[in-house]
C-alpha cells in the first residue's frame, strides 16, 4: 500500500489522528499534562469496552459454551491494571506540575465540565467507527478465537501497565518538561502499537499457536 493509499485509508487517519490530537492540543491549545493523561486513559478505558464487546461477539459467532469465566477474570484483571494506570500517571502529573493531590481534583472536576463532556462521547462514536469498518462489515470476527482474544488481550495489557509504569520512573527521575513527556510517550505508543499489539493480534487468531 503507498502512502497515498494509507493517507485516504479511514483507519490510518483515525489512527493519525489519535496521536496528533494531543501533540495540537499541548502545543496549539495549551493542554496540560493533565488533560492528556485523561486524554489517554479515556481512549484506553473505551478501547477494552469495544474489546470485551468484540469477544462475546466472536464467543457467540463460534457458538462457544464456555469461556465466560476466563472473560470475568480479565475483566478483574484490567480494572485493577486500569486502577494502577490512574495512581502512575497521577504521580507523574503531580510531580511535573508541582501540584497537590487536592489541586489536580480541582482541576480535574473543571475539566469534566470544560471539556470532558464533549471528548467521550468522541473517543466512543470514533470506536464505533472503528469497529464496524474493521471487524464486522469485512467479517475479520470470523479469524478470532475467543479465548485466544481474552488470554492474549491480557497479557498486553499487564505489559502496557508495566512499561508505563517503569516509564514513568524514568521520566520523573530524568525528565522535567512535558513536551519531552509527550514525545517519548507518543514514540513509545507507536512501537508498542507496531510490534507487541500487532503480535498480541496475531497471536489471537484461530489458526495461531
Amino acid at each position: 500500500m503507498s502512502w497515498k493509499q494509507k493517507l485516504r485509508n479511514p483507519i490510518f487517519q483515525q489512527y493519525a489522528l489519535e496521536l496528533l490530537l494531543p501533540i495540537i492540543g499541548f502545543f496549539v491549545f495549551n493542554w496540560s499534562l493533565l488533560l492528556i493523561g485523561i486524554y489517554f486513559l479515556i481512549d484506553h478505558l473505551v478501547s477494552q469496552i469495544f474489546f470485551y464487546k468484540r469477544s462475546l461477539f466472536v464467543r457467540e459467532y463460534h457458538g462457544a459454551k464456555a469461556g465466560i469465566g476466563i472473560l470475568i477474570v480479565s475483566a478483574v484483571a484490567f480494572t485493577g491494571l486500569f486502577f494502577l494506570e490512574i495512581v502512575v500517571l497521577s504521580t507523574l502529573v503531580l510531580h511535573v506540575q508541582n501540584i497537590t493531590l487536592d489541586i489536580l481534583l480541582a482541576d480535574f472536576w473543571k475539566l469534566s465540565k470544560e471539556e470532558l463532556w464533549l471528548l467521550i462521547p468522541l473517543v466512543f462514536f470514533a470506536y464505533y467507527l472503528k469497529d464496524k469498518m474493521t471487524f464486522y462489515m469485512s467479517r475479520a470476527f470470523v479469524q478470532f478465537d475467543f479465548n485466544k482474544m481474552v488470554r492474549w488481550d491480557l497479557i498486553g495489557q499487564i505489559t502496557m501497565v508495566s512499561i508505563l509504569s517503569v516509564s514513568v520512573f524514568l521520566w520523573i527521575r530524568f525528565f522535567s518538561y512535558p513536551s519531552w513527556i509527550l514525545v517519548t510517550f507518543l514514540i513509545g505508543k507507536i512501537g508498542f502499537d507496531f510490534t507487541l499489539k500487532k503480535t498480541i493480534r496475531n497471536k489471537s487468531l484461530r489458526k495461531a499457536n
